[in-house]
């Protein structure tokens, strides 16, 4: 694991720490698609890349909400694409901002990480900041909106989730506690597992993280099934997939008043956590929704999202 310092610029809080300013797109933010310039790039895994990307001098920050992001548009091999990613930098880090992208391989209708994992500094590519995205009951995420927040992702999946705890970690009026899980094939898919270790190092205890291995074998200690205290850093590794004994260890139950759970990934991990929703009605007609994969009803229970 790289030195924490190296990580310094990614999640230290931008002058005078996050504002309300995060939580909303800002009037700043143009429309339409815009040309962008590539000024450095990194490893952040296997196949994967941190991409470092200049604002222009008429916006002071992205202007992206938490959790939102851009789309890129490109022709790839004479076929147009399009894609949105997640800015994993905080909300409101002046001059530039970070996307994650993994390059694979390429197929038709895909190929744009590949050809922004590519591209070299001073090159550009064409995006356009999208709105607000809707998410705690049809609003976008508000300030101390929820106690806890748990976070299940699958692999590029992560990117997202370190927007916002980047973001709620900079802000000195939020308080909510953050557990996030990420799942990866093998450890050499981990992706910014530095970055996430500097996150929890920071955090006085606010944020824990757990990757998981689906395809190592070896046995590893289960997180503990309580949230440390005393600024205690909590990150842990294991093998296996994300499972029910995983969840209840490391995500807030839903009995608990004032918690969140987000998933994100492909559309298989998102149907391997949350499943599909079961809609029963009782005798009154009254509908109840219940999620049927590992976030399912029962023993853990957790709400449909």
């Amino acid at each position: 694991m790289a030195e924490l310092a190296a990580c310094e610029p990614f999640y230290a809080a931008p002058s005078g720490g996050t504002t309300a300013a995060s939580y909303a797109q800002q009037a700043h933010a143009p429309s339409g698609f815009h040309e962008y310039t590539l000024v450095a790039k990194r490893d952040a895994g296997r196949d994967s890349k941190l991409l470092t990307f200049a604002l222009p001098a008429t916006m002071p920050t992205l202007g992206a909400s938490v959790i939102s992001g851009v789309k890129v548009k490109q022709a790839v091999a004479g076929e147009e694409l399009d894609k949105s990613y997640s800015p994993t930098s905080p909300a409101e880090r002046p001059e530039t901002f970070d996307l994650l992208v993994k390059a694979y391989a390429p197929r038709k209708g895909g190929g744009l990480g590949a050809w922004l994992c590519a591209l070299e500094p001073g090159q550009n590519a064409s995006m356009k900041v999208k709105g607000a995205k809707k998410i705690a009951n049809g609003a976008p995420l508000a300030r101390n909106r929820f106690r806890r927040i748990g976070m299940l992702a699958g692999g590029t999946g992560v990117a997202p989730f370190m927007h916002l705890v980047a973001t709620l970690l900079a802000d000195p009026e939020d308080a909510t506690l953050l557990d996030l899980v990420v799942s990866h094939r093998e450890p050499q898919d981990a992706l910014l597992d530095a970055e996430l270790a500097a996150l929890a190092a920071a955090s006085a205890g606010r944020l824990r993280v757990h990757h998981t291995f689906s395809r190592v074998a070896e046995p590893a200690a289960p997180p503990a099934a309580a949230r440390s205290t005393g600024g205690t850093v909590f990150a842990s590794t294991g093998a296996g997939r994300i499972d029910d004994a995983l969840a209840r260890a490391m995500l807030p139950s839903p009995s608990e008043d004032d918690v969140f759970i987000l998933v994100c990934g492909t559309d298989g991990f998102v149907g391997d956590m949350a499943g599909p929703i079961e809609r029963v009605y009782d005798a009154a007609g009254k509908k109840t929704k219940s999620l049927q994969g590992v976030l399912r009803a029962g023993e853990p229970s957790y709400p449909a999202i």
